[in-house]
């Protein structure tokens, strides 16, 4: 058990570093590409790129957010305190990038 929660403590810790990169990285590009008048290849290539990132990131941020919740879930249960930070950060991870990647609030 304990083993399993310390790999649902690293899981969750990179689910959430995706995340957070996605939420204050990548998402404030997204919205700057959105926001500008496509006029020329340059601007549609660019606006592509950001909005293509942050589809990716969401979808990452979502699976390993997911497997973090999974793989600590049960280590959770048997009130192991690394599990239960693991679970907190898969889910936390999980709901944001099933906001991003996902498209949830288009």
């Amino acid at each position: 058990m304990r083993i399993l929660s310390f790999i649902g403590l690293g899981v969750g810790a990179i689910a959430i570093s995706l995340a957070l990169y996605l939420q204050f990285e990548i998402d404030p590009n997204a919205e700057y590409a959105e926001s500008i008048d496509i006029q020329q290849d340059a601007d549609q290539m660019l606006y592509d790129l950001y909005v293509g990132q942050q589809t990716s990131f969401g979808q990452l941020a979502l699976l390993f957010g997911g497997l973090a919740f999974l793989v600590s879930i049960f280590p959770a249960i048997k009130r192991n305190k690394f599990a239960i930070i693991g679970a907190s950060l898969g889910l936390i991870s999980f709901f944001i990038g099933a906001a991003y990647g996902t498209h949830m609030f288009s």
